[in-house]
């Protein structure tokens, strides 16, 4: 009783491949092979700008130095504002959501990452009246 081939009565064996893997070196060989079938062009998306250069401001009774700003759409920039006055001042930008509050001889550091073009304002919100105003002009990236 044969059959053709001469297979008759012989069965494969396959044995699991993973099953003789320790688990850590599977998972090892999982995320090789993922890195292989991925596109290795970045995504310029993807990408976090670099920051901008930092900035220092002094707020005085009743001035911002230096008056005006500089930065680009989705580039953060380090500020330290120092209240150098004898009042409480802020250092406020409606559209990005900035409004920090130094007291009288406290320097403060912050982040600011403009999220759009143009010139805002940044202002005092105590002094806006009294011409506490600057501005940063924001270029497209």
């Amino acid at each position: 009783m044969g059959s053709a081939g001469g297979s008759a009565g012989r069965r494969a064996i396959f044995k699991p491949v993973f099953r003789s893997i320790p688990f850590p070196a599977a998972l090892a060989l999982v995320a090789i092979a993922l890195a292989a079938c991925s596109d290795d062009k970045p995504n310029p998306n993807d990408a976090t700008p670099s920051p901008g250069p930092p900035v220092q401001i002094t707020a005085a009774d009743f001035s911002f130095s230096p008056k005006a700003l500089a930065g680009a759409v989705g580039v953060p920039f380090e500020v330290t504002l120092k209240n150098a006055g004898t009042v409480q001042h802020t250092f406020t930008i409606d559209e990005f959501l900035v409004d920090v509050q130094p007291n009288p001889g406290v320097e403060v550091t912050f982040t600011v990452t403009p999220s759009e073009p143009g010139e805002f304002n940044f202002y005092c919100k105590f002094h806006v009246d009294r011409g506490m105003i600057g501005a940063i002009n924001v270029a497209r990236d």
